[in-house]
C-alpha cells in the first residue's frame, strides 16, 4: 500500500510539477502552500516566491467577495462531503 502511495504522488508530482500551466495549492486559510515552476515563466515570480502569501493579497479589490464567498462554499461542500461517509 505504502509503494502504490509513493507512486501514486511521484506521478501527481511530475504531472503538475512539469505542467505549462499555473497550478496552485492553498491551504484553508487561502496561503499559497506550492506552485508549479511555470509561475516564473508566466507570471515573472520567482519559484516559491509567494508561498506562504494570502490569495486575497493577489486578488482585485473587487472580486475579493467572491473569493471569499467561493472558499465557503467549497467548505460547505468537502464539509458535507466528509459527514455523509
Amino acid at each position: 500500500m505504502a509503494a502504490a502511495t509513493a507512486r501514486g504522488e511521484a506521478r501527481f508530482q511530475a504531472l503538475v510539477h512539469n505542467s505549462s500551466d499555473v497550478i496552485s495549492l492553498i491551504d484553508a486559510d487561502l496561503a499559497i502552500t506550492y506552485q508549479t515552476p511555470s509561475i516564473t515563466r508566466l507570471l515573472g515570480y520567482a519559484e516559491g516566491e509567494l508561498i506562504g502569501t494570502q490569495l486575497a493579497e493577489l486578488t482585485h479589490p473587487e472580486d475579493r467577495l467572491s473569493l471569499v464567498a467561493a472558499r465557503a462554499e467549497a467548505t460547505a461542500e468537502a464539509n458535507a462531503t466528509t459527514t455523509s461517509n
